[in-house]
């Protein structure tokens, strides 16, 4: 299992091995003890004069120093491995794994040639302090992307939390440009509170740089950019767009091709030759000093070792550089065919091609026209196969598996040839490229060539049959997916869907859009979308989520008239999960709606297995009102319906939630019975997967009625479930029960790590609820100790979560938090104790969690 560790929590424990006290400690490096104790606290980052202190105190090898203090000045943990056999250097040295810790910026293999300029331009910009965002602009192919990636590279000491690559590509709607790049920092939606105003929060006092690659396609987000740059003084931003964004404090600098060489070198003139015809030494070498020159030796030895710059073939090579105008990547095309092809073949093919049609017509801009018969010719050159999988590959949104590609673009079997083998040729001309994620292969297009592959794909007429394929594909891929989600191999499946996300988005968009009027297609848009609703709801896209089913359900409001049963019961699915979503996001009003629509429109189905589950999200919402009454009375009903259809995984699911309602009520009895009835028949059904929640619950009632020998044993199954299935919300819920069954039996050190194990992984999954708790039962805790003021902040933390949430506490939690609070209060000033819990209210959610673990960290061993 992958861990993390702070610079705090590491420079304790590496004290704790030294035998080191706080004080000598302190002494040593020359700080105050204070100081240092907030240091391994995580309350504060030690200046860059400490960090070199304690890199030379602790012996840090002189080539980590800089790894080791970009650690220690960084505010984000880094992670360690923790598995059997795994290297302990790194586990003893997180800095090792810093560079790809904080920073996601993709591995570069090749060396940048010929930007000495742009490189020096950029790196003022973005060094200087009022010069925060700076646009690299350039014709498609002439290697902004490539640049960025190797600024950012060499700047990336200089942002102490990180340097982060968002690839714009796939995007076309400019008020998702924000959202992705949340997602890139790893911030999800939270309850109501959406991804974007989490990242204002995120970066306000954070140094980072972004690259947003590819711009041009959702210039309108420009204002959106600006709004973030103006949430934080430290953020930078390098922007690569075929235009400009024309916004105030927009520096830019232009990405030119590369030089070529002078006509003189290929034009045959005599006094340029050698008595044999051929370039003499001095020309020569300064043919290969040209950039452009140096760039297509350098991919033409990648693909063929043996190539090399001769006096017989530099004519021919000057003359493809010229040809191409210097641009990177249609001479990287070009210089792919070495393998196969001479110079001078390559140079009579180019000649060829130049009096071919051009995409953009003869007045677009000869830059454009050069890469496009760059494009023609590489495309000329495949044969009838490898040209319609390059076609149907342009379909998928960043990139696809082996599997999508076969199912796409082979459906009918009419390749004629294996489909690993064409992949594999295309990816030896450069024209697609293969990536291993996850143990397995993926193929994906460099943006420039999928917009050449679509539009061919749109001349052959092959379009809407291939999107149409491409859909139908993701829907059985969603489908195939969702069956998963209850079970042991849930996060490999929520890893896919995260993978495949873009694709997703594409194949419900064009179900949307042609599915105007057309019920069926309308229907298979409500099934994926109900499909991915766990996995929104698993991975934070909470409001994205609701978006695509709000927009799905309005579409087939109209068309409920003509659609079949099976149509309509999709449709009532659909409003189902909506609810979920809904009631994830705190939002009651729209959930009961939504389950409302649904109970109406399935009555005409007599589905007593949907409505079953209808009820149960009616009941749940009347149990988070505290009206218990009526809570009782829908369980009840849909308990009825669930025992008439025999569904026992849904029995015990209503079982368990009617519970909750009778240990809120306090008549813990009738709910410890409840509880095992419900785990009895999941027992019996051997669904593990389910069993969690009333094994969480069973230690709850357990702790209420102080039979803590039997809580202990059910929350230790729960959490044994949780590690062996990896239900990692679940596991958020149960190690903070145990952390709350620690406690009560007074063994804080023990209450500290669930907790805290607790609070990283709610945190990580967005889940508020368990936040909540945690921070409530933290506070408690604290207050018991003697340190009233850490529990009042963390108190007002949980309030506001809890209030955004609309979401007040049931009545045994609202005892012993009352009785907490007011032995707080008197144990200081009324005032301080009210002015601290304003301050934790106000904090924003990432700040509660970073308070919470410091008081963990400095309060337990």
């Amino acid at each position: 299992m992958n861990e993390e560790i702070t610079f705090g929590g590491w420079l304790k424990q590496r004290r704790k091995e030294l035998g080191i006290t706080q004080e000598e400690f302190a002494d040593s490096i020359d700080c105050a003890l204070t100081t240092l104790q907030k240091i391994e606290g995580g309350g504060r980052r030690p200046s860059v004069q400490i960090a070199q202190l304690l890199a030379d105190l602790l012996n840090i090898p002189s080539d980590e120093r800089e790894a080791f203090i970009m650690f220690a000045r960084a505010g984000r943990a880094a992670p360690v491995t923790s598995q059997a056999g795994s290297d302990a250097s790194v586990t003893r040295a997180p800095w090792r794994a810093i560079s790809s810790y904080f920073t996601n910026l993709p591995v570069v293999l090749t060396a940048l040639i010929g930007r000495e300029q742009e490189m020096e331009a950029a790196h003022n910009h973005l060094l200087g302090p009022q010069k925060r965002l700076l646009s690299l602009t350039g014709a498609p192919g002439v290697g902004k992307t490539r640049l960025a990636l190797q600024v950012a590279s060499d700047l990336a000491e200089h942002f102490e939390d990180g340097v982060f690559f968002v690839d714009l590509a796939p995007l076309v709607d400019p008020d998702l440009v924000l959202r992705k790049v949340a997602r890139t920092l790893g911030l999800k939606d939270e309850g109501d509170l959406p991804a974007e105003s989490l990242l204002l929060d995120y970066v306000r006092n954070r140094k980072l740089l972004l690259v947003l690659d590819n711009f041009e396609q959702v210039l309108d987000a420009a204002n959106a950019l600006v709004k973030l740059m103006h949430a934080s003084p430290w953020l930078k931003v390098l922007v690569t767009s075929r235009e400009a964004l024309h916004v105030r404090g927009e520096r830019r600098v232009s990405v030119s091709p590369l030089a070529v060489p002078a006509p003189s070198v290929h034009m045959n003139k005599e006094s340029e030759l050698s008595s044999d015809g051929s370039l003499p030494p001095a020309a020569l070498a300064a043919l290969a000093a040209y950039p452009s020159v140096e760039l297509f030796i350098e991919r033409a030895q990648a693909v063929s070792p043996e190539f090399e710059l001769t006096r017989e073939n530099a004519r021919d090579v000057a003359a493809i550089c010229t040809a191409l105008e210097g641009l990177p990547l249609a001479i990287e095309l070009t210089a792919a065919r070495a393998g196969h092809l001479s110079p001078a073949e390559m140079n009579a093919a180019l000649v060829s091609s130049h009096n071919m049609p051009f995409m953009e017509g003869r007045d677009a801009p000869a830059r454009q026209r050069t890469l496009k018969s760059a494009f023609e010719w590489s495309y000329g050159l495949l044969g009838p196969t490898e040209q319609k999988l390059f076609r149907g590959l342009s379909v998928f949104a960043h990139g696809c598996s082996l599997q999508a590609a076969e199912s796409v673009c082979n459906a009918a079997a009419n390749l004629g040839t294996s489909i690993s083998e064409a992949l594999l040729s295309l990816v030896e001309k450069s024209l697609i490229i293969r990536l291993h994620k996850e143990g397995a292969s993926r193929y994906t297009m460099l943006e420039t060539i999928r917009e050449y592959a679509f539009n061919e794909l749109e001349a052959n007429q092959e379009e809407h049959c291939t999107r149409r394929l491409h859909a139908l594909y993701y829907v059985d891929h969603v489908h195939e997916a969702e069956s998963h989600m209850a079970g042991p191999e849930q996060t490999g499946w929520l890893n896919k869907l995260t993978t495949d996300h873009d694709n997703v988005r594409a194949a419900l968009g064009w179900l949307l859009h042609y599915g105007t009027g057309d019920a069926a297609l309308v229907s298979l848009a409500l099934q994926m979308s109900a499909d991915m609703a766990r996995f929104w709801i698993l991975r934070g896209y909470l409001t994205e989520g609701r978006e695509w089913l709000g927009t799905t359900l309005r579409n087939m409001e109209p068309l409920i008239g003509w659609a079949d049963a099976e149509q309509v019961s999709v449709h009532v699915r659909a409003l189902d999960m909506a609810g979920r979503l809904a009631l994830t996001q705190g939002d009651y009003p729209m959930a009961r709606k939504l389950w409302e629509s649904g109970l109406a429109l399935n009555q005409a189905l007599g589905d007593k297995q949907r409505s079953g589950h209808l009820l149960n999200g009616l009941a749940q919402l009347a149990l988070d009102r505290l009206s218990y009454e009526e809570a009782i009375s829908l369980f009840q009903e849909g308990l009825n319906l669930a025992h008439e259809v025999d569904d026992k995984p849904l029995i015990a699911r209503l079982l368990n939630n009617m519970a909750n309602v009778y240990r809120n009520m306090m008549d813990y009895v009738v709910a410890r019975q409840c509880y095992e009835d419900s785990l009895s028949l999941l027992r019996e059904l051997g669904d593990k997967t389910n069993m969690v929640g009333p094994l969480n619950n069973l230690g709850l009632v357990a702790m209420d009625m102080e039979d803590y020998p039997a809580a202990r044993r059910y929350l230790e199954e729960s959490l044994h479930l949780c590690r062996e299935l990896d239900q990692k919300q679940s596991l958020a819920f149960s190690l903070a029960f145990v952390g709350q069954l620690e406690a009560r039996e007074s063994d804080y050190d023990r209450a500290a790590p669930a907790y805290s194990e607790a609070i990283s992984l709610a945190h990580e999954l967005g889940s508020r609820m368990v936040l909540a708790n945690c921070f409530e039962w933290v506070a408690s805790m604290q207050a018991r100790l003697g340190h009233p003021l850490e529990a009042a902040w963390l108190w007002g933390q949980g309030a506001a979560l809890r209030e955004a949430m609309n979401l007040p506490l049931p009545l045994p939690g609202h005892v012993r938090y009352e009785r907490d609070m007011a032995s707080a209060r008197t144990q200081i000033n009324p005032s301080a104790f009210e002015a601290t819990w304003a301050e934790g209210r106000t904090a924003t959610v990432e700040e509660g969690v970073k308070y919470a673990q410091e008081v963990l960290s400095l309060h337990y061993s």
